[in-house]
């Protein structure tokens, strides 16, 4: 007869190590290959000249693929920060993008939109400042409302 215990701290074990598994990356995989396929300086002043737009189309009120732009200038941060841009799947990353897309629902494209401004500002700041792994998180913020704001104009 099988004991329940010789049944039960595998099942548990296995349920305890299936949670630690990684997710869907946030980052799709063209978009890292594509970005690990420049040069660090050269990912440096794409980034630049990336967030500067991203940033200006927002002031001007431009109709555009934000979400894109935002996953691209993710992409770009996790390279600089990291050395190699990856899947950016990482329970810190997951977490900074599901509470900006939590404080995204049920609130209005206008009140989004300023969010997100808000957001392409720190994002701005923080790169300017040489601090990537912030710029990452903020990166990850701009993609949450980019979200919101994409899917509301639909």
């Amino acid at each position: 007869m099988i004991h329940f215990r010789f049944v039960l701290c595998p099942l548990a074990l296995a349920l305890v190590l299936g949670g630690c598994a990684a997710g869907e990356p946030i980052v799709p995989k063209e978009i890292s290959t594509m970005v690990n396929g420049q040069g660090r300086e050269r990912t440096y002043d794409l980034a630049w000249q990336n967030i500067r737009r991203f940033e200006g189309a927002l002031r001007r009120g431009e109709n555009s693929d934000y979400s894109t732009e935002a996953l691209v200038i993710l992409s770009r941060m996790n390279r600089l920060a990291e050395g190699t841009a990856g899947a950016v799947r990482d329970t810190a990353s997951r977490e900074t993008l599901k509470s900006s897309a939590q404080a995204a629902m049920g609130v209005g494209t206008d009140d989004n939109l300023a969010a997100l401004r808000s957001a392409a500002t720190q994002l701005r700041q923080a790169f300017d400042g040489g601090n990537f792994a912030l710029a990452q998180q903020h990166a990850l913020e701009c993609l949450a409302y980019a979200r919101a704001v994409d899917g509301s104009a639909s």
